[in-house]
């Protein structure tokens, strides 16, 4: 824990900067307050906000203790997948190619300011244009809301599951890692039916070949991979594609009620 000192080797407010990449429209920077001892706020901004294609994005984590650089890397790496977690859920998009690229300070007042840029690794970019999803003014208040209790969350493990699975590029594993989300906030198959159920009505459902109750199509594909063997594996895998969008939308739901 960074403390505050005297001791020349250390200085006062601190930041660490990550870039990555996310597909998300948005040209302002965003402030949000974190309850943590140490942290103060996060700020992300795009690196060019005039353009809305563009995907590179920096986060800056601020602290708000004296601490030497040492420190000050180790906390940063201590809160980043806490932060992009909450990010990744509340914005509902992948993250990727995360990498800190800057750690400064600010000295005493007069003092100016310490700084350790690390260079960025040289990139070959395609040209191409995608569609990408905007930034509304609900998801930013939930991330603020969020940010402002990090410390109270509940399941901050889910955090970290969801994120992992949308920034898979495996369907499957996508698939059962979102399952295995709702497992852990409902605790039985029966549990996640009646939610998905009672969410979406129209869900379509099936007898389940093993004990006769209806199952979800979720449930079905889930228990397809996880132990039915008579089924062909690929077209298992083309349901599941068809269905994973809803299955997120389930589990990002469940997860956000559940914080």
């Amino acid at each position: 824990m960074c403390k505050t000192t005297d001791n020349p080797g250390k200085f006062p407010e601190g930041y660490i900067k990550y870039s990555f990449k996310t597909y998300l429209v948005h040209s302002l920077p965003l402030s949000f307050e974190i309850d943590g001892p140490e942290v103060s706020r996060v700020f992300f901004e795009k690196k060019d906000p005039e353009d809305n294609y563009d995907i590179d994005w920096f986060m800056t984590i601020h602290v708000n203790s004296e601490c030497a650089i040492d420190d000050l890397f180790r906390m940063g790496e201590e809160w980043k997948n806490s932060i992009f977690d909450i990010w990744s859920l509340m914005v509902d998009v992948r993250i990727t190619d995360i990498r800190c690229v800057n750690i400064g300070f600010r000295n005493s007042p007069g003092g100016g300011a310490n700084s350790n840029i690390l260079m960025p690794m040289l990139e070959v970019n395609a040209s191409g244009r995608v569609s990408l999803p905007s930034l509304h003014k609900e998801t930013i208040s939930s991330l603020r809301r969020t940010f402002k209790s990090t410390q109270s969350l509940a399941h901050k493990a889910l955090l970290e599951v969801f994120r992992y699975s949308i920034s898979s590029d495996d369907p499957v594993v996508q698939f059962m890692l979102l399952y295995l989300i709702l497992y852990e906030i409902y605790g039985s198959q029966s549990n996640i039916d009646k939610f998905i159920v009672g969410k979406e009505p129209s869900t379509v459902q099936s007898k389940s070949p093993h004990n006769g109750r209806l199952e979800t199509k979720y449930t079905r594909l889930r228990n397809q991979i996880a132990h039915r063997v008579g089924v062909k594996p690929e077209f298992t895998k083309a349901d599941i594609i068809n269905e994973l969008d809803g299955l997120r939308r389930l589990a990002r739901y469940a997860l956000c009620s559940a914080l």
